[in-house]
């Protein structure tokens, strides 16, 4: 049976929640429903997002046939409540293209998915089904970064360089380009993906970026916001994969995968605490080595992710 996940275009979500998922499963991508054919052993799943066009499809679409049809979120996006403090034209996004659509959904006797325990908990009237985040970063070879760091003086070099980098990037798909522009910089290759496009710097800061041959320490921050209490592990898969340890808040978001000083640090949110923290893993290579290990094997093993939620509820 034929799953198709809408979605408007490559995205975290998509990735971390379905990505890995669509390799053993008859899984399609789309992103406009109105133009495929269901049956009713379909199953179509909207991640985090609907719009009034596609409310308008599903409606016309006659019940005998019409698929099976979910709501996947992985933030608390249909209560507004919890949207105060965000920027407002955040809020506004939210509430277009999902809290608006609340009582819709629950009219249309909609499946609800979502992606943590906490969520779980929140809507368990509306039954919902746990979907736990995978890595989307097991399957990618290593990738390699090729730079030039012209400064604006070398507009025209920097012009010249756009088509060989374009062609580069397609021919070789484990390569990144990054370079230093602004605005201006980033038109020229807003198009092209794997380019990394740094904001312009002092001479001290350049010298210590190019002297940084790699990353050691992720910084994982989260304030105890309504908002934040559905946030997922996700920057525990970020941090591993750029082989870095990460520090993250003391929060039950992160405690339920992340062991103190096994596999990285758990932290109160004490700035003097941070900064001496990561002041004693810049100076301890053994055991940053040490926990990276650990850290790489959390996210290998999916029972770290799952200790809190019975697996029957698992997609």
């Amino acid at each position: 049976m034929p799953t198709y996940l809408i979605h408007s275009g490559p995205n975290p979500t998509s990735d971390f929640y379905f990505a890995a998922r669509s390799h053993d499963h008859d899984i399609h991508w789309d992103d406009d429903p109105s133009q495929l054919e269901f049956d009713a052993t379909d199953t179509l799943v909207f991640i985090r997002y609907i719009n009034s066009k596609w409310r308008r499809y599903l409606q016309r679409l006659a019940a005998p046939s019409r698929p099976n049809i979910v709501f996947f979120m992985d933030d608390d996006v249909l209560d507004t409540s919890t949207h105060k403090g965000l920027p407002f034209r955040y809020q506004w996004k939210l509430y277009i293209y999902a809290a608006r659509h609340k009582k819709w959904l629950k009219n249309m006797e909609v499946q609800l998915w979502v992606s943590t325990p906490w969520l779980m908990q929140k809507y368990q009237d509306w039954n919902p089904t746990y979907v736990p985040p995978q890595s989307p970063y097991t399957n990618i070879t290593e990738h390699y970064t090729i730079f030039y760091h012209g400064s604006a003086s070398h507009e025209a070099e920097i012009q010249w360089l756009v088509p060989v980098i374009e062609q580069v990037l397609k021919l070789k798909p484990n390569l990144n380009f990054e370079i230093i522009g602004a605005k201006k910089i980033r038109k020229l290759f807003k198009n092209t993906d794997r380019v990394h496009v740094l904001h312009p710097m002092s001479w001290y800061s350049y010298r210590s970026l190019i002297s940084s041959s790699n990353r050691c320490i992720g910084l994982a921050p989260l304030l105890d916001t309504p908002f934040n209490q559905a946030r997922s592990v996700t920057k525990v898969f970020d941090i591993t994969h750029a082989g870095a340890v990460g520090i993250y808040t003391n929060h039950f978001v992160y405690s339920s995968i992340i062991k103190h000083q096994l596999n990285g640090y758990l932290l109160p949110m004490d700035k003097e605490i941070w900064v001496k923290s990561i002041i004693e893993l810049i100076e301890n290579e053994k055991m940053r080595q040490e926990m990276l290990k650990k850290a790489r094997e959390t996210v290998i093993n999916s029972q770290y992710i799952l200790n809190s939620v019975n697996k029957n509820d698992v997609v």
